[in-house]
């Protein structure tokens, strides 16, 4: 579970910086364009967009190494078991919001699907709205992975590396 997980999050960390190289090459022609005084309109919206998915993306894959915002009073002061349920109860409950972000973010797409972009008409809202399905399952799929490395641990297997 472990292999399979970290491969995704390096295919997930590499379409965030895909996107977050998107967002910059967008922002530059915006700057550049605007010193000319010619109007290119369709860079608001890929910039926006793109630094939405690099930052989905983003995100989502920082849960696979613990890299998320967390607060280890508590954690840093147990030792044993007692650490290893608590680390099973976080992960239970940031999965919580992981499928709501999966469930909600699929209905989001389904609802703006055939909304076109304002600026770039051909494009679909729908696309623009795929990252957070995409970031709830991923997340779920790391923390699914956090949670049986913890019953791995209780059972007295260790994590497998």
């Amino acid at each position: 579970m472990r292999k399979v997980a970290g491969a995704i999050q390096k295919i997930q960390i590499g379409i965030g910086m895909f996107f977050l190289s998107v967002f910059l090459v967008a922002v530059l022609i915006q700057i550049i364009t605007r010193y000319l005084k010619i109007a290119v309109i369709w860079t608001d919206d890929v910039a926006m967009y793109a630094f939405a998915w690099s930052v989905f993306m983003g995100g989502g894959a920082m849960v696979f190494p613990k890299s998320h915002f967390a607060f280890e009073f508590l954690s840093l002061s147990l030792k044993g078991w007692k650490k290893e349920a608590l680390g099973i109860i976080i992960s239970l409950l940031m999965m919580v919001f992981a499928v709501a972000m999966l469930v909600y973010g699929m209905q989001a797409v389904r609802v703006f699907w055939n909304h076109n972009w304002i600026s770039i008409p051909s494009m679909k809202m729908g696309y623009t709205w795929m990252c957070v399905p995409i970031a709830g399952a991923t997340m779920t799929i790391y923390l699914i992975s956090h949670v049986v490395d913890h019953i791995l641990v209780l059972a007295g297997k260790g994590v497998p590396e």
